[in-house]
């Protein structure tokens, strides 16, 4: 929209800052690292069990900013943890194509109401008795995702869980 490619009042902006971002397992990347010890204290507080599961695959990379793809894995996550039970598992992994990187979050939260997938990323809008939050950060993790050219979306594992994921291009690889 025309709106949106106006500089904002703060600054000029060109967009997100990208950098190459490597996934793979928390031991040597730090946004990994920072997720899983963020995420394991939440799970940990309401006894769930939380599993980082990331190839070790260096050339699984993502070009974007990866302070906004942390805070969209890190969104995923502390929502996978607030809807799932106590003693229930919420697992981070990712895999990709020869263009595209998945990064999931699977939870036991028992699957989603009928008829929100729809919804669950328009802005104010809550579909659970947990009314803790804004509203807001599946919308912002979706516009975050539509910045680095992905989307998340939505599995729902009805009586089960639910698995979030976010689709991002693959860094192009790099050739000595």
């Amino acid at each position: 929209s025309a709106a949106a490619a106006q500089p904002s009042a703060v600054g000029r902006s060109s967009g997100p800052r990208r950098s190459r971002c490597r996934i793979v397992s928390p031991s040597s990347n730090s946004s990994a690292a920072e997720i899983e010890i963020a995420s394991s204290l939440s799970a940990r507080q309401k006894g769930v069990v939380f599993d980082v599961i990331l190839p070790a695959d260096p050339a699984l990379a993502i070009d974007g900013d990866p302070q906004i793809l942390s805070a969209i894995v890190v969104n995923l996550v502390q929502n996978a943890i607030k809807f799932t039970a106590a003693m229930g598992h919420v697992v981070v992994g990712a895999d990709a194509t020869a263009e595209r990187v998945r990064i999931y979050v699977s939870d036991q939260c028992g699957g989603l109401p009928a008829g929100v997938v729809t919804s669950m990323t328009t802005p104010f809008q809550q579909h659970s008795r947990d009314r803790s939050g804004l509203g807001l950060g599946l919308f912002i993790a979706r516009r975050g995702a539509a910045a680095h050219d992905g989307d998340i979306d939505v599995q729902d594992l009805p009586g089960t869980g639910c698995v979030f994921s976010l689709h991002v291009p693959r860094a192009a690889r790099r050739t000595q």
